[in-house]
């Protein structure tokens, strides 16, 4: 297997679940990286993971200005790797969806089954 994306890509998935559980640990197996959850709240599938890092949102309060500049910031701090935002939840993916034309400057956008990644061989969960 090629080690390109092992050097060079960061799944970001917004939304701490057991789903964002699952794709980290698919991402892991798959590729070999370690995917960044990002949320606001915290769920007991984040607990001791090997295959992601949680970062902790601002509390949004329904704003998903912060959320926005939160992602921005991460992008910026990471510019030389390839980015893949993914929605966990309904919230996350219709504010993803709905923000996109933003977002698009900085990260690689995913539908909300990944069709992207199946040609690749990774299933979704």
């Amino acid at each position: 297997m090629n080690d390109t994306f092992r050097y060079t890509l960061i799944p970001v998935i917004l939304g701490a679940n057991l789903k964002a559980r699952k794709w980290s640990d698919r991402f892991l197996r798959r590729y070999r990286v370690r995917s960044v959850v990002m949320s606001d709240t915290f769920h007991p599938a984040m607990l001791f993971p090997f295959s992601l890092r949680f970062c902790h949102l601002r509390k949004n309060n329904g704003y998903t200005d912060f959320i926005l500049s939160d992602l921005i910031r991460f992008s910026q701090e990471h510019p030389d790797k390839l980015l893949v935002l993914i929605g966990a939840t309904p919230h996350y993916s219709a504010m993803i969806r709905e923000n996109s034309a933003l977002l698009e400057s900085y990260y690689i956008l995913s539908d909300p089954e990944l069709s992207f990644l199946n040609r690749e061989g990774l299933a979704t969960p």
